[in-house]
């Protein structure tokens, strides 16, 4: 039986990634049993078929996994982009960003959701040819394409790029709305001070939050 181990971040998909960090914080587990789950991961065999490899062929696929100690390389977010063979067109330009985009867009941004950095994408990656959510394709499938076949390198250039942008529309947003209401002349005096108040913290929280 022929067992595909990646030998780099660009082979290994987020979902993968999220369940190797579910493997590699459990400290219920022993270094062996964390090492063997890893595996398991990575190659789509299951434990027992990890506990059953030779010692020649267990010590090979962890020499080439030998690449999970060392960063995820950074990458610049690309227009265009191939997964699992089919091509997408990216948008990365917010003034053409339409109303629905963004609307989905800031939706999930502000919530937890399960595969969010799919979901994120998934808001301004489709097939070439197609639009946003023109009926041409199933966005769920595009999802999932995301989930399980893009590499970590490029779900963590396109999810900080558009993170990015939210938290500038969100600060901005923050700001304006400051703005209006240390300008109110109708809001009572010790109300403008509170949502005063309030809006500084949401811009400081904001601000925190790392991409």
């Amino acid at each position: 039986m022929e067992i595909k181990v990646p030998s780099s971040w660009d082979e290994v998909s987020i979902k993968q990634f999220e369940q190797l960090m579910v493997h590699s914080n459990n400290e219920n587990l022993t270094i062996a049993e964390r090492e063997m789950f890893i595996i398991s991961t990575l190659t789509g065999l299951n434990p027992k078929e990890v506990r059953d490899l030779d010692a020649p062929s267990f010590q090979r696929i962890s020499n080439t996994l030998g690449f999970l100690g060392s960063p995820v390389p950074k990458r610049m977010p690309k227009d265009k982009i191939t997964i699992n063979g089919s091509e997408y067109h990216v948008d990365l330009y917010p003034k053409n960003f339409s109303a629905g985009q963004f609307i989905d867009y800031k939706t999930i941004a502000a919530s937890e959701v399960d595969k969010k950095s799919a979901r994120i994408i998934a808001c301004f990656l489709y097939p070439e040819g197609s639009q946003y959510n023109d009926g041409s394709y199933d966005a769920d499938f595009i999802v999932n394409e995301i989930y399980e076949h893009l590499g970590v390198p490029e779900v963590t250039a396109y999810s900080n790029f558009f993170m990015i942008q939210y938290k500038a529309y969100a600060e901005a947003f923050l700001k304006y709305s400051l703005r209006q209401v240390k300008k109110s002349k109708v809001i009572p005096k010790q109300e403008r001070k509170e949502q005063i108040t309030q809006l500084k913290r949401s811009i400081a929280l904001i601000r925190s939050i790392g991409v």
